[in-house]
């Protein structure tokens, strides 16, 4: 490099270090972080492959991708500039394929707080319509003529029973956002005979429709809730326990429902599906709640391992479960869905303790 390029480069790389990103009360939006990570990647391709290409302008694009509303580190990007003005071609160029790796990984773990709790349930609220869409899909014609009765009901009755759950829901979170209190259902066995009763000769389009309705209605409602009303445990004393609103919604809009799907995906014998269903809830959930919530939801699927017949896996998930959420413990001892597990050994050690 010619020594007026060397001067160049290190007024440059000082300008620059002087005008470093100072830290906002402005996040960057995943949006934004998207188009870092494609930014990085581009950069590191360019610096593999257009080796000839003068560095600055590699420089130039770090200037937009380092400004102050990007996702960056700020530490990275410094350790970056500094060894940028090192007058050395070599030099430097080894420092793109040092830090910018470093960028990219950080970029790919990013966690995704800075997107608001609202925002990631209404996300959730299309994966669980979408369980329950494939397991109307699902359902061989037999299945779908059978009639139901109160001691058994057929895959009709149990969307029904779904929905009936989801509608209740919404009226809570009407309540929630009214200030008013919502019926009461702590009688559950009479409020499902009931809903039995009322839907039982419904017909599928009736359902079907009744499903989109209930969903509309979850997704229109949870906009119209602030953070404070979704997050904030004991906001709302008819919540049971204290408990969020956010919890109740996963729970049943997404986690009830897949109990009842993977049951009868079990007893089909299709064990692909219930598998690929409780996997789904898994990283659906764990994108929300990573410690009770996941605990929660690798619960319901080490359930459906036992209640599939391999015990193997119900059993390392069982234990993972308890975990995350040791308030699980009690449940699992007595849980019917498990009865298959209590004699075995490595189920007996988990509660050896």
């Amino acid at each position: 490099m010619r020594s007026e390029d060397k001067q160049e480069w290190t007024v440059i790389v000082e300008q620059r270090l002087n005008q470093f990103p100072q830290p906002t009360d402005r996040q960057p939006s995943p949006l934004q972080k998207v188009a870092d990570c494609i930014m990085a990647y581009s950069v590191q391709m360019l610096c593999q492959i257009a080796t000839h290409v003068v560095d600055w302008r590699i420089q130039q694009i770090f200037d937009v991708l380092l400004s102050a509303h990007h996702a960056f580190d700020m530490t990275v990007s410094a350790r970056f500039f500094k060894l940028t003005s090192h007058p050395d071609l070599s030099k430097r160029k080894s420092c793109y394929n040092c830090i910018i790796p470093q960028m990219i990984n950080q970029l790919k773990n990013e966690d995704m707080s800075t997107v608001s709790l609202k925002q990631q349930i209404l996300e959730l609220l299309p994966a669980a319509l979408k369980a329950h869409h494939d397991f109307i899909d699902s359902l061989p014609a037999a299945e779908r003529a059978a009639a139901g009765t109160p001691q058994e009901w057929a895959a009709k009755d149990i969307l029904t029973h779904c929905i009936f759950w989801e509608e209740i829901l919404v009226e809570r979170l009407e309540c929630a956002r009214s200030g008013a209190t919502p019926s009461n259902s702590d009688d559950i066995q009479a409020l499902n005979e009931k809903n039995f009763e009322a839907r039982r000769n419904r017909a599928w389009d009736e359902i079907i429709a009744d499903l989109d309705t209930a969903f509309q209605k979850l997704a229109e409602q949870t906009r119209a809730l602030s953070e404070a009303d979704l997050s904030e445990a004991g906001r709302f004393p008819w919540q049971g326990g204290g408990r969020p609103l956010w919890r109740s919604i996963c729970s049943w809009v997404y986690m009830h429902p897949c109990m009842h799907f993977t049951e009868v995906y079990i007893k089909r014998g299709d064990l692909a599906s219930a598998k690929a269903l409780q996997e789904a809830l898994v990283s659906n959930i764990s994108k929300l709640d990573n410690g009770s919530g996941r605990g929660a939801a690798i619960y319901s699927m080490a359930c459906a391992f036992a209640l599939a017949g391999q015990p193997d896996d119900a059993i390392s998930l069982l234990a993972e479960s308890l975990k995350l959420d040791s308030t699980l413990t009690d449940l699992s001892k007595r849980d019917s869905d498990l009865v298959s597990l209590r004699e075995m050994p490595a189920y007996k050690a988990l509660y050896a303790a």
